[in-house]
C-alpha cells in the first residue's frame, strides 16, 4: 500500500477557475494524501471509484472528534461522489487528508474560497 499526493485546486471567487487538470489516480489498496493545511473548511473531495463495488476510507485523524473513527463508504462500479469533512474529525497531525481505496479509483481535492 502506498500513498499518492493528491493535489489541492484553489478556486477563486466570482472568476472561473483555469483548465482543472486530470483527477489523481489512486490504485487499489493506496491512500489519496490532500495537503489541506489542517484545514478542511471550504474543502470538497471528489472521489471516483473506477472498478467493482469497492469501499473508500476517509481516515480519523487526531483532533478532538477522531474518536468518531472512520468514515467507510461502500462505492458501486464507477460511482463518482463528493464529500466535504471538519479537520476535527479527519486531519491528521500533519494537516493532511488521508482517503484510502479499497479498489482503484480517482480523487480530486478542491478548495473554495472564502465567502463562498
Amino acid at each position: 500500500m502506498a500513498d499518492t499526493a493528491v493535489a489541492l485546486t484553489t478556486t477563486p471567487m466570482d472568476a472561473f477557475t483555469g483548465i482543472i487538470g486530470a483527477a489523481t489516480a489512486i490504485s487499489a489498496g493506496d491512500t489519496a494524501v490532500v495537503a489541506a493545511i489542517g484545514r478542511t473548511d471550504k474543502l470538497l473531495i471528489e472521489v471516483v471509484n473506477t472498478t467493482t463495488g469497492k469501499t473508500v476510507t476517509v481516515e480519523a485523524g487526531v483532533g478532538p472528534r477522531a474518536a468518531l473513527g472512520d468514515l467507510v463508504q461502500t462505492f458501486g462500479a464507477t460511482e463518482r461522489r463528493h464529500i466535504s469533512i471538519e479537520s476535527a474529525r479527519f486531519a491528521q497531525a500533519d494537516g493532511t487528508v488521508r482517503v484510502t481505496m479499497e479498489g482503484a479509483g480517482t480523487v480530486r481535492a478542491l478548495r473554495l474560497p472564502p465567502g463562498s
